[in-house]
């Protein structure tokens, strides 16, 4: 039965006009059990996925400079290699050490070992390895502060190569002697910046073979403390081993030869640090990053 809105009298379900009144019955519409349950269903979904989204906002995931690590030393730097002839930056730095380099580095160790403090030495011209904080809060900071070293030895290379490649050319040679170019009119700037279109040509390179420590050094490994030198950076590192290698290579018809350090971390390996003892050894100037030409002293 239903009332009539009218006069109140109960009417059949059925009808279509009240009897007492003769009132047209407006009925109900039945309600849609499966509408209802779709419909929040739907702001249920919505919810869920605004939820989630809010999180993925507020917590973005991090991706690791470094990449999964390499299975032997000479692995690590022939990555290193094949990325910088394809111009690969971010490549580059994966193959280094970054995140783990972070997280293992002993402080103490470091500070120990150079019996001195001065943190602004760590951060000029982004020239330093280490990391700049022991606090636990600074492991965004070390970890930008290692791409800044890695990247700004890069820069180092690329440097070295175009200033061997001009040599003779007073911009060239007055860069390599770490002399500041004081501009004294439009034609020294124009110079310079004819001197920056130079190309290194790292797409042509060449990688060669790699040339172990004794060929380069006789009694390689005990002469000079070359043993306790690797023995102090596995210390500072915190890490299961390293080991200096050495790549032939050839850029722009020149020979090559890249030194680089390598660390393992549990059964990875990556690069370290451009150069190594025997780069130094050798006499090569730490201004090209590890990367000497063989026929420059």
């Amino acid at each position: 039965m239903i009332t009539c809105i009218k006069c109140g009298t109960s009417v059949d379900e059925s009808a279509k006009f009240c009897p007492s009144c003769g009132t047209r019955i407006k009925k109900k519409p039945k309600k849609n059990a499966k509408g209802i349950i779709f419909l929040l269903f739907g702001i249920l979904i919505g919810a869920v996925t605004a939820c989630t989204l809010m999180i993925l906002l507020n917590n973005p995931k991090k991706t690791k400079m470094e990449g999964a690590g390499y299975k032997t030393p000479e692995d690590a730097v022939m990555a290193y290699a094949e990325y910088l002839k394809n111009g690969d930056m971010e490549g580059m730095i994966s193959t280094f050490a970054v995140e783990s380099y972070v997280e293992h580095f002993d402080m103490r160790a470091h500070l120990e070992y150079y019996d001195s403090y001065f943190p602004y030495r760590y951060t000029s011209q982004q020239a330093n390895s280490m990391v700049l904080s022991d606090s636990d809060h600074a492991a965004g900071l070390n970890a930008e502060n290692r791409r800044a070293y890695i990247t700004g030895t890069i820069f180092k290379q690329y440097m070295g190569v175009i200033i061997s490649d001009s040599s003779g050319d007073e911009i060239a040679d007055t860069i390599a002697d770490g002399t500041i170019i004081n501009f004294q009119g439009e034609k020294d700037i124009d110079d310079v910046m004819n001197f920056l279109k130079n190309d290194p040509k790292f797409y042509d390179m060449k990688i060669g073979d790699f040339i172990p420590c004794s060929d380069l050094y006789e009694g390689a490994g005990e002469a000079n403390g070359i043993n306790e030198h690797n023995a102090r950076l596995q210390k500072h590192w915190a890490a299961d081993e390293v080991a200096n290698v050495n790549l032939k290579l050839e850029i722009g018809g020149e020979d090559y030869i890249l030194f680089m350090m390598v660390v393992r971390y549990g059964d990875k390996w990556y690069n370290a640090e451009f150069g190594n003892i025997y780069y130094l050894m050798m006499n090569h100037s730490p201004m090209y990053g590890g990367l000497a030409n063989s026929n420059e002293e």
